[in-house]
């Protein structure tokens, strides 16, 4: 079984922005469609250094796509399941 892994940052800028109801929309009208194999969705956590050494943490939704057996067009798929999820966070902001 060939997997893909997608991490999802919830914060919009510097604030909490993206619901778990925004989430499961997007699941739903995005991934599930482009990906119909399957796929799992896990809360995470991601943490880095920002301006000025401050240490900065986000919540965070993985999601692992089981891919088809044949290649075909995964990375276009992965690639336009990216875009309108940082389209809506740019909107919202």
């Amino acid at each position: 079984m060939r997997t893909a892994q997608l991490f999802f940052g919830q914060n919009i800028g510097d604030k909490p922005g993206v619901s778990d109801a925004d989430f499961r929309k997007f699941t739903d009208e995005v991934l599930t469609p482009r990906f119909p194999e399957g796929l799992t969705v896990l809360d995470g956590g991601g943490q880095w250094t920002g301006p000025e050494n401050k240490l900065i943490r986000e919540a965070a939704k993985i999601v692992v796509l089981v891919l088809p057996k044949e290649g075909g067009d995964t990375q276009r798929k992965l690639g336009r399941c990216v875009r309108p999820m940082s389209h809506a966070s740019t909107r919202t902001a």
